[in-house]
């Protein structure tokens, strides 16, 4: 598939999609087609984009439609009304145009960069080096100005110039064309052609960039935002929005008491003979921040006599589901750990050891862990829990 074709494939592909959009665009009253400002691209364009900035009507020199990179048409080429270039021949939409026809817009035909008469398709004649001859549209190779002869580059009010300028273009001696009314630059053969286009970075990607794809950006596998690249949001708990990876609030999770050390400075049951004075600790959680154990909404299975519990038990919930969704766990709640007394976990009378209000970053839920230092005890404010670890598991 040669580059023409290729690209009047992808333009008819998202044609549609942007035409809707443009024509709503444009409040103001402007033609739909035009730049809104931003990194030229497939959202905002609907001519073709060359260095960043959307060119349009499409024309020989400029030719493309919907934010595509612009083509600079051969000799003897138009731009049709999609985009794409085409052998010239009589064009429709131009009506009695006397002139040439391009982009389905009469041009006068007498410019080097759209000549032609009859209602014909335009032609670029600088990409040969040739000039348009006004009386008959027809490209001629020009003749050597005055002044100007054995000149290797173009010549301008008689003067010789290296005819590499995009301003001043041409080789043979003949006239400098001026590229830039195209929005083209000057080419290594001495004729116009399109600017190069710059790669994808934050000066022409609003999105990600995908090597030198600029992406929309918000896709979990192509995430990003101004120009940088992009990158895949691989945990399965994440979303792309708006070109970050962040935790979908609605994932869910499943919270793990894993460990504690209790301080001994406290005999925690006194009644016990001094060889079982270290408390049967079990964990309990609250979610708000708002502490008070005599409404913990769940609890992790409690040990008996020991200072260092190492639980590594699931937190659950009688009445409620067993998981928490990340939303939740991404607002301030409260953790316990109490003494069982002789009674069973979870249920009153409550006597707590610590409590700590947790607040739990997404890299905390992302990496499954979190290990707190201080809990200290409601009664005394003293930092009884020195260390108390949890873990998070993604339910899918």
């Amino acid at each position: 598939m040669n580059r023409d074709a290729g690209q009047r494939l992808a333009l008819r592909s998202i044609g549609l999609l942007l035409l809707g959009s443009a024509i709503l665009a444009c409040s103001d009253g402007s033609l739909p087609g035009r730049s809104d400002g931003g990194a030229c691209g497939p959202s905002n364009c609907l001519g073709c984009c060359r260095g960043g900035t959307c060119v349009t009507p499409p024309s020989a020199a400029a030719c493309g439609r919907y934010g595509l990179a612009c083509l600079v048409c051969a000799a003897g080429e138009s731009c049709d009304d999609s985009g794409g270039c085409t052998a010239a021949s009589p064009a429709s939409g131009c009506g009695s145009c006397a002139g040439c026809c391009q982009g389905g817009l009469c041009q006068g035909g007498t410019s080097s960069l759209a000549c032609g008469q009859g209602g014909g398709a335009c032609v670029n004649c600088s990409t040969a080096g040739q000039l348009c001859q006004a009386a008959t549209g027809v490209c001629q190779a020009p003749p050597t100005p005055t002044g100007c002869e054995g000149c290797a580059g173009c010549c301008k009010n008689s003067q010789c110039l290296d005819g590499a300028s995009d301003a001043a273009c041409g080789k043979s001696g003949g006239p400098c064309v001026d590229c830039t009314t195209a929005g083209a630059v000057c080419g290594a053969s001495g004729g116009c052609e399109a600017a190069p286009i710059a790669s994808c970075g934050p000066s022409n990607c609003a999105g990600c960039c995908d090597g030198d794809v600029c992406r929309q950006g918000l896709a979990k596998s192509k995430c990003g935002s101004g120009g940088g690249a992009c990158v895949s949001c691989s945990h399965s708990a994440q979303q792309c929005q708006s070109g970050e990876c962040v935790v979908d609030p609605n994932s869910k999770w499943q919270v793990y008491a894993v460990s504690a050390s209790i301080s001994q400075d406290v005999v925690w049951d006194p009644w016990l003979s001094s060889a079982n004075e270290a408390p049967d600790p079990y964990f309990g959680l609250q979610l708000e921040a708002s502490c008070s154990s005599s409404s913990l909404s769940r609890c992790a299975a409690g040990l008996d006599n020991t200072f260092n519990p190492v639980w590594n038990a699931p937190v659950t919930a009688t009445l409620l589901p067993d998981v928490i969704i990340a939303g939740a766990l991404l607002k301030p709640w409260c953790a316990f750990v109490l003494d069982a007394d002789g009674f069973t976990a979870c249920s009153p009378p409550y006597q707590t050891i610590g409590q700590c209000v947790v607040t739990l970053t997404e890299q905390d839920l992302l990496q499954g862990s979190t290990t707190i230092s201080s809990c200290p005890n409601p009664d005394d404010g003293t930092n009884h829990v020195t260390s108390l670890e949890l873990t998070f598991k993604h339910v899918p």
